[in-house]
């Protein structure tokens, strides 16, 4: 009887299952959505008070906030210079639009964008 019943599951070519699909606790972010659903995107600039900067975070270079976006729109139309206050260190500096870089960062709900990215 045993053998039969063997024999049986080693035909089975297909596993039918009916447990829920879930994503590993990897993949889950914080607010309970799936990362690759709910990226938060922004347009920042890198804050060029490199010295202040420098004893936080010597690998990476400080980050500046200036509005919200996607993975796919395109940078709002800048004419020429534009100046940007640090957050953290309250430096300001004038920058370029091909400064501007497009990156995935969770925003505070305290952010204020910068008046030429609303």
């Amino acid at each position: 009887m045993i053998s039969r019943v063997t024999s049986l599951c080693l035909r089975s070519e297909h596993v039918v299952s009916f447990a829920p699909l879930r994503s590993p606790a990897s993949l889950v972010t914080e607010s309970g959505a799936r990362m690759w659903e709910d990226s938060n995107y922004c347009w920042v600039v890198l804050c060029k008070n490199h010295w202040f900067h420098l004893t936080k975070n010597f690998l990476f270079k400080h980050r500046i906030p200036l509005g919200f976006t996607d993975a796919y729109m395109t940078l709002p139309p800048l004419n020429g210079p534009f100046t940007v206050k640090c957050d953290t260190c309250g430096a300001v500096y004038s920058y370029e639009p091909s400064e501007v870089l497009r990156v995935e960062q969770e925003l505070p709900d305290s952010f204020k964008p910068h008046p030429l990215f609303r």
